[in-house]
C-alpha cells in the first residue's frame, strides 16, 4: 500500500501498523509452542534444512532496507506537503505556521512516532528464528548438534546468501 495522502496514511496506521503487534504476537505464540515441544537436536536439523527459515531471514534484511526507504519517502512527502500548505496559507494571507499533526495526523504519526521505530527494532532483532540460529554454534548447543552440523550450517548459510540481496 503506497501512502501518498492522509487517507492512505490512516489506512496504513489502522490496517498495517495497528495490527502489527497482534499478528506478531500470534506468530511468536506459535513459535514458542514449537520451541517448547521440539527436541533441540531436531530443531537444529529442521531449521538448518528449512528453505522457509532461510527465506524469512533473507527477507528480513530486505524489509529493513524497504522500511528505511519508505520512512525517508514519507518524511519527504510530509515536508513537501508542509511547504505547499505553508505557501497556500501565505498566499491567502493566513499564518503559515502550523503543526503537521493537526493537519495530517495519520501521516504525522507514520513519520514521527514509535510505531515505525518499533517495526525497525523488530526487523533489526531478526525474529525468533534468527535468534535461535545464532544459538546453534554456542556452547549451550554442543550436546545437541548432529554429526553433520557443519554441513547443515554451510548449506543453510549458502542458501541464505543466495536468497539475500546483499
Amino acid at each position: 500500500m503506497l501512502t501518498t495522502s492522509e487517507r492512505r496514511a490512516r489506512l496504513a496506521n489502522e490496517k498495517v501498523l495497528g495490527t502489527y503487534q497482534t499478528r506478531l504476537g500470534e506468530i511468536d505464540k506459535r513459535f514458542d509452542t514449537w520451541d517448547k515441544n521440539a527436541d533441540e537436536r531436531m530443531q537444529i536439523v529442521d531449521v538448518l534444512t528449512s528453505e522457509s527459515v532461510a527465506t524469512l531471514m533473507a527477507e528480513n534484511k530486505t524489509n529493513q532496507k524497504r522500511l528505511a526507504l519508505e520512512t525517508a519517502r514519507l518524511s519527504k512527502l510530509l515536508r513537501d506537503m508542509t511547504e505547499q500548505e505553508a505557501s497556500r496559507r501565505r498566499e491567502l494571507g493566513e499564518n503559515p505556521n502550523f503543526e503537521t499533526k493537526d493537519v495530517w495526523p495519520n501521516l504525522h504519526e507514520l513519520v514521527n512516532t514509535a510505531r515505525t521505530k518499533q517495526l525497525s527494532e523488530q526487523l533489526t532483532k531478526g525474529g525468533n528464528f534468527a535468534i535461535l540460529v545464532a544459538k546453534f554454534p554456542t556452547k549451550a548447543y554442543d550436546k545437541y548438534r548432529p554429526p553433520n552440523y557443519k554441513d547443515l550450517e554451510e548449506s543453510f548459510t549458502t542458501l541464505f546468501k543466495k536468497l539475500s540481496d546483499d
